[in-house]
């Protein structure tokens, strides 16, 4: 029975091992648009959970420069900074730093998150994540850190995060998850 036990665990190693190793990152030239449709759960002021449905777009240009939104029915936030990471093992990690500006209420909200390519093949991918917020000031410590107003990509790295974002990270309230399921476009 041991010897089963074994060589079922085993293979159940290879295949999450080759599976793992087959997952790779979503690469692309700059420039490239990404498309996808989100979902989001979060707590309220009130704390009750609350689901949330959202398009998401974002533009990376051939200089670096990045735009895009996240829409709901209710309100868009605009994309404000970009950064990204580097591919280990298939995965990607990405925070977008977007601001709900024309609100009634501006925030500041950040997705913290990991990009995911589904399929061997495919061009489609999963991103997921944790979402902060905080109010939006448009000449606040915080935004002047983050370099709002600076749309450039910005490389980040495990072992160094830029002080702006850990500051802005540390300022917000985590308030959900989230998953966006989107694919490169030739628009």
């Amino acid at each position: 029975m041991k010897k089963w036990t074994y060589l079922v665990s085993m293979m159940v190693a290879s295949v999450l091992f080759v599976g793992m190793t087959c997952v790779a990152q979503e690469e692309s030239d700059v420039p490239f648009t990404w498309k996808g449709e989100g979902k989001a759960a979060y707590v309220t002021r009130d704390g009750e959970l609350e689901d949330m449905e959202f398009d998401f777009t974002f533009n990376v240009d051939s200089e670096g420069w990045v735009t895009g939104t996240a829409s709901t029915e209710g309100s868009t936030g605009t994309l404000e900074k970009f950064y990204y990471g580097p591919s280990e093992e298939g995965v990607r990690p990405l925070t977008f730093v977007l601001a709900t500006k024309e609100s009634d209420n501006p925030l500041l909200i950040i997705m913290q998150g990991k990009l995911i390519k589904i399929g061997e093949y495919s061009k489609r991918a999963m991103i997921y994540g944790e979402t902060y917020v905080r109010p939006y000031e448009t000449n606040g410590e915080i935004e002047k850190g983050l370099g709002i107003g600076d749309k450039t990509a910005t490389e980040i790295y495990e072992d160094y995060m830029p002080s702006g974002l850990k500051k802005a990270l540390a300022a917000s309230k985590l308030i959900g998850v989230y998953r966006i399921i989107g694919k490169m476009t030739d628009e």
